[in-house]
């Protein structure tokens, strides 16, 4: 699979930690997988997914969505960022 990192979304602010209120009620940090490929792997609509590079890994809750290319999974930037001491997305 192809992760494509750091896909601008409305509910992202480059790297800039807002107040996760913003996000309040959004799922603004998931990982966006085709139906297809998403089938073949055993993942379902917000199950959690591995995402392992040669850098590292994380859980992140899957989003199945054809706004996905077959064989790529895309996640946005601007989380991950640590905000009143707790760390978000």
């Amino acid at each position: 699979m192809i992760l494509m990192a750091g896909n601008h979304m409305e509910m992202v602010a480059n790297s800039i930690m807002r107040d996760p209120a913003w996000n309040q009620g959004r799922r603004y940090c998931t990982l966006r997988i085709h139906p297809e490929d998403a089938g073949k792997l055993g993942i379902g609509d917000k199950d959690l997914a591995v995402i392992e590079t040669e850098a590292g890994s994380a859980m992140v809750e899957a989003e199945i969505t054809e706004s996905s290319h077959k064989g790529q999974v895309v996640i946005p930037h601007g989380s991950g960022l640590v905000h009143g001491g707790k760390a978000h997305g």
